[in-house]
């Protein structure tokens, strides 16, 4: 349920907010007109970040496994060629 509101709150912002931001074009800074830039920046990264965030941290667990499992299998290899080399 709260999922539900936050994309509610997202779509109805991905249609308010561009549409505030494109108003008038003066010169210089507005916050009435870069403040909703600056917004949608930062809806745009939190929402990836949101709905990212588990994939991400799968993958990054996964690569840090696989890692590992190479890191032991090299020095097991390792250990068995000072063997022989001895």
């Amino acid at each position: 349920m709260n999922r539900r509101y936050f994309l509610g709150a997202l779509a109805l912002s991905c249609i308010v907010f561009p549409a505030l931001a494109s108003g008038g074009g003066g010169h210089g800074f507005s916050l009435r007109e870069h403040g909703f830039y600056i917004i949608n920046f930062i809806l745009f990264f939190g929402t990836l970040g949101y709905l990212l965030r588990t994939p991400l941290n799968n993958a990054l667990a996964a690569r840090s496994d696989a890692f590992k499992t190479r890191l032991e299998t090299a020095n097991e290899n390792l250990a068995d060629a000072r063997k022989e080399l001895a």
